[in-house]
């Protein structure tokens, strides 16, 4: 299926076997007017796109390839309103996608799109998606308001949607990351900080959901409290992993008694990082990538 004119129609959708006869208009918006589909993307035997037909506004849309089975996948502006839904990724057979200034997902259902996170709240759109996605991880450029425009990831819940790191910070820089490439364990992207100017970055793909290696993910160190971009919380030499997972002490507190029990070091994965890497290994409240070279 693709998005083309005809100079009769306007910019609609179309489905061909790749023959002339077979090739054929999936009309929604009858008339000389144009339904402008965008960000066409495939997932489970679907197109997933954005369009506006003559009641709603630029909405999500799915098609089968048939006139019946090219339908509205959600209103969410209602009526006339626009979602301006755009940039339809698939991730392992679920599909990612920005609209009214949010991140959203779906399986192909009206009950399964859902909004995983506003990550800029208010009018204005935190989320540009225009990478491939890394295994199960969707790896995208977030703007929270706080951090400017820096790399983020999400694995489907809003607890594990997340900045990666605050490649622009200590200087307040804007790096607008880019050109996300995986090679081997890393993920490559370029971005311009204040420090270095535009330059090439990475990040390990482990550090995705674990910015600080410690075996916790994001959500799980935000539940415990602790600081996802440091290994250890508290400083007393046991990672939080082990606080939390093994030893079950309290990774908040450096003088609790219960600690006194393990002699174990810390668990952490800083040891096992290539020297030039991403981040340095205790970067308390942000964790800054750090550009190769």
């Amino acid at each position: 299926m693709f998005a083309a004119g005809d100079g009769v129609h306007g910019r609609e959708l179309w489905v061909s076997d790749g023959t002339s006869a077979g090739t054929t208009l999936l009309e929604i918006l009858p008339g000389a007017g144009s339904s402008d589909p965008w960000y066409l993307a495939a997932a489970n035997g679907t197109l997933f796109f954005g369009a506006r037909d003559a009641t709603h506004g630029f909405e999500p849309w799915t098609s089968d390839g048939t006139p019946a089975g090219t339908l509205l996948l959600k209103d969410i502006v209602p009526r006339s309103g626009d979602s301006v839904a755009a940039e339809f990724t698939n991730v392992n057979g679920t599909v990612f996608f920005s609209a009214d200034a949010g991140l959203w997902k779906t399986d192909g259902t009206t009950a399964g799109t859902v909004l995983v996170k506003d990550v800029l709240p208010g009018p204005g759109s935190g989320v540009i998606l225009e990478t491939p996605p890394v295994g199960s991880v969707l790896v995208f450029q977030g703007d929270d308001g706080v951090s400017g425009s820096e790399p983020w990831a999400s694995d489907g819940r809003a607890a594990n949607t997340h900045l990666v790191a605050d490649v622009g910070s200590p200087g307040g820089s804007d790096p607008d990351p880019e050109s996300f490439t995986q090679s081997g364990s890393l993920l490559f992207f370029r971005a311009t900080t204040n420090a270095t100017g535009d330059e090439l970055f990475a990040v390990p793909i482990a550090a995705l959901m674990d910015s600080d290696l410690d075996g916790l993910d994001y959500a799980a160190e935000t539940a415990a409290g602790t600081n996802p971009f440091d290994a250890d919380t508290d400083g007393d030499g046991f990672s939080d992993f082990a606080e939390v997972v093994e030893m079950h002490t309290d990774p908040l507190d450096p003088n609790d008694r219960l600690r006194t029990r393990f002699r174990s070091p810390v668990r952490s994965g800083w040891s096992h990082l290539p020297r030039r890497c991403c981040w340095p290994p205790r970067g308390g409240a942000r964790a800054s990538a750090e550009a190769m070279g």
